[in-house]
């Protein structure tokens, strides 16, 4: 059985020391003995929630965690051990529109101002360090987590919008005090907007057809093995044509003459002097044809009668 005194004794030291890790964690352990597993949990998941950056990727899924678990704890118990309390306190800061300021007024009531006015048609809940919102009935509701003096989170709307907002601690009176205007209408065709999209049927993904498998035969015992089936021969690639080579084309060229100063020039290189080592002559690139010299005419003898 739980000891009823020990556990107020415990609570009143977090109560009294909200700022000291150690009064959380000996809280938390005792529970843990005690076999008050959800208690115990709901501590450590909020002092962890302190010690984590405020840019950590983490930390809106823990808050959720935190935010669940503590509705299913008595009311009473949580909101004793939450801390920091923000009723009563004003937060600025921007979201992907603009400029955002919260102000958290008591008994829930939310008011919030943005580039296009000041509202007061929301409401708010705390649970440890998780933050929930909601304006015109739910039309966009918020989700986000205190670490030290910055609240940050995200938040979506009826017809799937999302966007992110990031608001910080400030005490300025300027900000603090409740502008003159101040819109309080609530919407109410924004929940039948929500209903009809959340009836809309979402699309199903179209079907694929199953494969086709071939069934393999089954073998009875004792036959045979069928010997398998001999692969086709692949056809032999045709030979290309050669192609049509083209006939050459003669070329008629006229032969010189050969001339007088070409029959001294060859005479004079037949010529050597006595004892000069004989030459080969080079080798004449194409052999003329001989010209046919014309025969003279032999004189006619003249008879002597």
């Amino acid at each position: 059985m739980m000891d009823a005194t020990r556990d107020h004794v415990l609570r009143d030291l977090v109560e009294k020391h909200p700022d000291d890790p150690h009064a959380w964690l000996v809280y938390a352990d005792w529970l843990e003995e005690q076999s008050d597993m959800p208690r115990a949990r709901f501590l450590r998941l909020q002092q962890e929630l302190r010690t984590m950056d405020v840019s950590s990727r983490r930390l809106l899924d823990k808050g959720r965690e935190l935010h669940a678990l503590g509705r299913t704890l008595p009311s009473a118990w949580v909101e004793a051990m939450t801390y920091p309390r923000i009723a009563g306190s004003c937060w600025q800061g921007k979201d992907d529109a603009g400029s955002l300021i919260l102000r958290f007024l008591p008994g829930g009531i939310l008011n919030y101002s943005q580039p296009s006015g000041t509202y007061q048609n929301g409401t708010w809940t705390q649970v440890g360090s998780a933050v929930a919102m909601e304006t015109n009935r739910h039309y966009a509701d918020y989700h986000g987590v205190i670490v030290g003096d910055v609240l940050r989170g995200v938040a979506h709307n009826v017809v799937n919008k999302q966007w992110r907002w990031k608001v910080t601690f400030t005490t300025d009176p300027a900000i603090t005090g409740m502008p003159e205007v101040v819109n309080t209408t609530i919407y109410g065709h924004h929940a039948a907007v929500g209903a009809r999209v959340r009836a809309r049927p979402k699309p199903t993904p179209a079907k694929r057809k199953p494969a086709r498998t071939t069934a393999t035969p089954t073998r009875a015992k004792g036959t045979a093995k069928p010997k398998p089936k001999p692969k086709p021969k692949p056809k032999p690639k045709p030979k290309p044509k050669p192609k049509p080579r083209s006939k050459p084309t003669a070329k008629t060229t006229r032969k010189a003459k050969p001339t007088a100063t070409s029959k001294k020039s060859s005479a004079q290189a037949t010529k050597r002097k006595p004892g000069a080592p004989s030459r080969k002559p080079a080798r004449a690139t194409a052999t003329a044809r001989p010209v046919a010299r014309k025969a003279s005419r032999a004189p006619k003898r003249r008879s002597r009668r």
